[in-house]
């Protein structure tokens, strides 16, 4: 790709995210936040050139979420089904 890319696609994305409400956080510009309409907490995007972790309570009223893999960016991540949650960590490295 063109050195430029990585700068335009991260142009591109921010002006989609403000869109939609999300706003970055104050200490790093890839994290983007915004207040959840209930009022309950917030949702979280963070981003890393295309890559994207989305922390919500619903990520599909976010975006189409097409999936989820066990890994992303060094960590792992595994479903605990029985205490209904996500776990993170970085065994495979």
């Amino acid at each position: 790709g063109l050195t430029t890319s990585a700068e335009r696609l991260r142009t591109m994305l921010g002006d989609f995210l403000r869109g939609m409400g999300f706003v970055p956080t104050r200490y790093d510009r890839d994290v983007w936040m915004r207040c959840r309409e209930s009022i309950d907490g917030y949702d979280y995007i963070c981003t890393h050139v295309d890559d994207f972790k989305i922390v919500s309570t619903n990520p599909d009223r976010t975006f189409v979420v097409k999936s989820v893999g066990p890994h992303y960016l060094g960590n792992d991540f595994r479903w605990e089904k029985q205490e209904d949650l996500w776990t993170t960590g970085c065994k495979k490295y």
